[in-house]
């Protein structure tokens, strides 16, 4: 179950760190704003890639497998 749980966390986290922030910075006019917030995405997108490459390469159920290609749907295409 500790890996199901890492890709629901996975999801929530996606959701956060990258949807949200993407939201707030086009909301922003200040162009300094902006481009921190930007390297922030950026800095998110390369940590989850990571750590789902390495769900993809240890994750071992049917449960945990079908999860996992649902985040990846996610990632790909915002939706479930």
């Amino acid at each position: 179950m500790f890996k199901v749980d890492n890709i629901d966390e996975l999801r929530d986290r996606i959701l956060t760190d990258v949807q949200l922030n993407i939201t707030k910075m086009l909301l922003i006019e200040d162009m300094e704003k902006r481009k921190k917030i930007y390297n922030e995405i950026l800095n998110a997108r390369e940590a989850y890639k990571k750590y789902l490459d390495f769900l993809k390469r240890t994750t071992r159920s049917n449960e945990g497998k079908k999860k996992l290609k649902e985040i990846v749907c996610y990632r790909c295409f915002g939706t479930n």
